[in-house]
């Protein structure tokens, strides 16, 4: 698989060697800057897994690049290199969403490697969760697509039995029993059970819509 790709942004071209001598051993692909503006351009032209930035750079703080990279790439670790003198800058930075860890100066070898690889391994569950995610958004448009071809199939053919009826005095009425599947159920309750319930509670809604669009009801489930 390809190699996740980490972006280094310091004004001080120290520490971004440190960082880089530091984490040379390990299967990563490592991008280090000293001015975030050229952060922010690479950022728009390849996917990091995860952005390090230090905390205070003359041309721009490092909240504020890693507040960018929330849009730019929602998906990456976003880790703030901070100093103790400026730690509130990253606690408050934290606390509102900017990034999901900071690191403090000076740091051991073992630590920073050790907190870069929980990050990828986060960002790997991430991408993961999404892919499945949108693999089963594009499955259940295909199942409603197909289930809204029946439902049409089957008014159609309740319109031709009731003019087909010799007898108007006999009161019928065409039943249907729609039967489904949740494909995985287990695994992805096990992986995400909020929004599995989520989902399949929007099924229900979708399946009682189209039964109220058609002036139907469901009798039972």
């Amino acid at each position: 698989s390809e190699q996740p790709r980490i972006l280094v942004v310091d004004d001080d071209i120290r520490v971004g060697s440190a960082i880089e001598r530091h984490l040379a051993a390990e299967p990563y692909g490592l991008t280090v800057l000293a001015d975030p503006r050229v952060a922010v351009e690479e950022l728009s032209r390849q996917q990091f897994a995860l952005i390090l930035s230090d905390n205070l750079m003359p041309e721009m703080t490092g909240p504020e690049l890693l507040s960018i990279a929330m849009s730019l790439a929602p998906d990456a670790r976003r880790l703030l290199i901070t100093g103790y003198t400026d730690l509130e800058h990253a606690i408050q930075a934290f606390n509102n969403g900017v990034i999901h860890r900071y690191i403090s100066k000076p740091w051991e070898r073992t630590e920073l490697k050790a907190i870069v690889s929980e990050e990828l391994g986060a960002y790997s569950a991430r991408v993961h969760e999404r892919t499945a995610f949108n693999t089963l958004e594009q499955t259940l448009s295909r199942r409603t697509s197909l289930l809204q071809e029946a439902v049409g199939m089957i008014r159609r053919a309740e319109q031709d039995l009731k003019g087909a009826m010799d007898t108007p005095s006999i009161d019928r009425k065409l039943t249907v029993i729609v039967c489904g599947d949740v494909v995985g159920f287990s695994r992805l309750m096990g992986r995400n059970h909020e929004r599995t319930l989520t989902m399949l509670a929007e099924c229900w809604d979708l399946l009682g819509a189209l039964a109220r669009k058609f002036g139907e009801r469901i009798v039972n489930t």
